[in-house]
């Protein structure tokens, strides 16, 4: 329909994007897809998030989630680290590309290209 690129809606699970990249390119899409990755770095965040996009919860965020809502400090760290490890897989894996949902903070963007800059040159 015209599209040169598409965005995907952010996930936390790597699986998830795989499979769908997978049934895009079996029926035809050929077109770059990039990944959809948004560090959950505020407890406010995290119900708001997945209400409105629907994401599934792999147990291993769930558990980060759990270990860290009530530490704000840490649930920061931890939620940058989840986001890193999720991209630097991705990009691993040749995706065409990452769109990262910062949310205008720009501690989150820098605290990822940071954590991905090593796979950056």
């Amino acid at each position: 329909a015209g599209c040169d690129h598409f965005f995907t809606q952010l996930f936390f699970d790597n699986n998830i994007f795989y499979r769908f990249l997978n049934r895009a390119r079996k029926v035809g899409l050929s077109r770059p897809i990039s990944a959809g990755i948004m560090p959950i770095v505020r407890a406010s965040q995290i119900e708001r998030t997945i209400k409105l996009s629907s994401a599934s919860m792999p147990s291993d965020f769930t558990k980060m989630i759990s270990r860290f809502q009530n530490d704000e400090k840490s649930l920061f760290d931890a939620g940058i680290d989840y986001a890193v490890s999720q991209i630097r897989d991705l990009i691993e894996s040749g995706v065409d590309g990452i769109h990262l949902y910062a949310m205008n903070n720009f501690e989150v963007a820098k605290r990822v290209i940071n954590g991905i800059s090593d796979l950056l040159k």
